[in-house]
């Protein structure tokens, strides 16, 4: 979404709103948490769309993959300063029901 210009959490939420079937994953941001701390703007729209949004990482080359233990750390910091609920969906639920086909209710 980043590239249609919605770099903020209020950009990227208001764009979730429309259409059902938008999803939004986190890779390639760190602006959402600082120090396992949720960003107050993105606590918003993560509460405000609980079913739009999840972890990602992106390993699109090799050189990339040692970066996977230092993010899914620095992730689990800061999904548990979320209630364990919406971090749950946020961390494995609603990538589970996009993967299903299903709506994340």
């Amino acid at each position: 979404m980043g590239a249609f210009g919605l770099r903020t959490a209020r950009g990227r939420a208001r764009a979730a709103a429309p259409p059902p079937a938008l999803w939004c994953d986190l890779a390639f941001r760190g602006d959402h948490a600082r120090d396992g701390q949720v960003d107050p703007a993105w606590r918003e729209a993560f509460e405000e769309f609980p079913q739009r949004f999840m972890v990602g990482t992106d390993t699109f080359t090799p050189e990339r993959w040692h970066y996977i233990g230092p993010h899914a750390d620095w992730t689990r910091q800061w999904l548990a300063d979320l209630p364990r609920p919406l971090a749950e969906r946020l961390a494995w639920r609603n990538g589970d029901a996009l993967l299903r086909g299903a709506p994340a209710a």
